[in-house]
Order: C-alpha cells, then structure tokens, then sequence
C-alpha cells in the first residue's frame, strides 16, 4: 500500500475548511490559513476533499509505498469502533422473500476471492446472489483502519422487468454516517408519469414524508448521481449523536426495502422489443456507465485491496 499525497496549491486555498468537514477519516485541519493532511497514511483516497474545495485547490495522489508493519501500527495507533449492523439486517430481511443464492462468478468475473478480505489495514468482502427476476443481488463491507466502514446494498432486477433499482450506500465513521437510500428508476419518471406514480409516488411517498425529517439530510453533491436518482432519495451526512438518528435511518431502510419487495412480488416481465423497454434498456446502460466512471469510492478500494480486485468489486456493486 502507499501513502498519500495531500497537495495543495496555497494561492488557490482560502482556508474555508470545507474539505476538513468531509474527511471521513477527520486528519484534514486547517493550519496557518490553509488546508493541510495530518495523517497521511490514514487516507482512504475517496476524494472527498477533492470535490468539496470550492477553490479546487486540492489534488490526491499515490505516494511512495509504505511497509506494511508501519501500516498496521497507524492502524492499531487509531484503535477501532464499533459499527451499526444494518447490512445483516437488510440482508436477512431480503432473503426471507427473495430466497438468494450466493453465486461466485458474474459477467465473467470470478469473485470467489472477493468472498472474504484482509489486508491488515483493511477488511471486507463482495458477494453477489441469484434469485428470481434479479440480475443480481449484491452486497459489501469494507472497514478501513477500524474507523470507516462502508456497507452497500443492491438488488437490480433482470432485463425483462421494468422494477426499479433498491440500492443503499451507509458509509459509517465515529462521528456520523453518511447515507444514500433510493429506488433508481430505470423508466423517466419525467416522461413516463404512469412509471412515477406506480414504480415511485405510490409505494414511497408516505415513507418519504416520514423518513425525510432526519437531523443532517441534505442535497447529494454529486450532481451526475442526482440526475439519476429518483425524487424519492434520502441522503445526507447524519449525526451519530443522539443515537435515535442510527434508528431512523436503520428504519428507513428497512422501510423502502419492504416496499421495493412488495413491488417485486407482483412484477411481470415485460416485451423486450417494446418501446418501453427499450428506453429502460437505455437507461440502465447509461447507469452503468456513469458509475463506472464516476464511483468516488473506487479510489478507496484500489488503495487497500489493488486496482484489479477493486474493479471487480466496483463492477459488481454498480446498479445497472
């Protein structure tokens, strides 16, 4: 593994702090009137700094590569924390309806050993399942030094259906959880108004309304992610204190999960020559794309588990 270098450019850098509030790992701070990296080695390369400069002052690089004892003393100097058990949960509330089977190759890819990762500054797996009308069903866990843990979630229907996406991202540090919960809709809800109401309005507008007063929700950045998600979304960065706003999410999760399932019991498929299905067809084409493109957290899994096992993962975990 390498360590990071932090650069940036002091005449661009105002000293705003914007990307010290986003560093899920805390080691940006602001010293003497400009943004600096503390601890480099503890660096995940999300970008998140990157992207938050409104300067663009910062860039992240690869520096030299560190041996791995110093890696894991960083590691073991940080100690670790206890993390929220919502992917177990998710997991054992899909398979009760979907009744998964875990599988060890997809698109040609072998996962077998994605099963199971450890690094010694990182640990994880990727896994995918088979069930009925999906393409696949994923899920992840990766934990970076004890002290970011990153769980997602996806169940992507096959090409025939026209369901959209369930997918959650729950990126979890001491502090706060960062959180994307959403049904991606593969039809545009803009063009097709009978989409929006059966496939949206209809089974989240009321768990919309519940669930969109948490403490910390707010627009995702990510201007090509909003684009594509639907009204429906609930994202933001969530405060860990009080504990209840844990129970909130971990209930909104289960909530739009439970409806995407009660979609799934009633779909049909649909004519694949169809012009419908072949804007859908479209449409998940374009997803797949720009995630492979754009994911900000494929910087973290290549630095911990390399380039190749990473876009394996990355390939595996996209809704498409």
């Amino acid at each position: 593994m390498a360590a990071t270098l932090f650069k940036v450019d002091p005449v661009l850098c105002t000293g705003c702090g914007a990307c010290a509030a986003v560093c899920p790992m805390h080691i940006i701070e602001i010293i003497d009137g400009h943004s600096a990296m503390t601890k480099s080695r503890l660096c995940l390369e999300c970008g998140s700094c990157v992207r938050a400069c409104p300067a663009h002052a910062i860039t992240v690089t690869k520096g030299e590569a560190l041996d791995s004892s110093s890696d894991r003393a960083a590691a073991e100097a940080v100690g670790s924390i206890a993390f929220a058990h919502v992917l177990e949960a998710v997991m054992a509330e899909a398979a009760k309806v979907l009744s998964p089977q875990q599988v060890f190759t997809y698109s040609g890819m072998d996962l077998a050993d994605l099963n199971a990762l450890d690094t010694g500054e990182a640990q994880g797996f990727a896994r995918c399942y088979q069930a009925d009308k999906l393409l696949k069903m994923y899920q992840s866990r990766f934990t970076f030094f004890g002290q970011m843990c990153v769980d997602v979630f996806g169940l992507v229907p096959a090409p025939e259906y026209d369901l959209p996406i369930f997918a959650f991202d729950w990126s979890e540090s001491e502090e706060s959880i960062f959180y994307i919960c959403d049904f991606y809709p593969v039809d545009d809800p803009g063009r097709n108004q009978d989409y929006l109401a059966r496939y949206l309005y209809e089974p989240l507008d009321e768990l919309y309304q519940e669930h969109c007063t948490i403490p910390g929700l707010r627009p995702l950045p990510l201007h090509w992610v909003r684009a594509l998600n639907s009204p429906y979304m609930i994202t933001g960065h969530i405060e860990k204190t009080p504990r209840e706003n844990i129970g909130r999410l971990f209930n909104c999760t289960l909530d739009y999960l439970k409806a995407w399932l009660g979609l799934w019991k009633e779909a049909k498929p649909c004519d694949p020559q169809s012009r419908h299905m072949q804007l859908v067809a479209e449409r998940r084409a374009v997803l797949r794309s720009l995630y492979i493109e754009n994911d900000p957290g494929i910087g973290s899994i290549n630095k911990f588990i390399g380039e190749e096992k990473g876009e394996r993962v990355l390939r595996l975990v996209i809704p498409e």
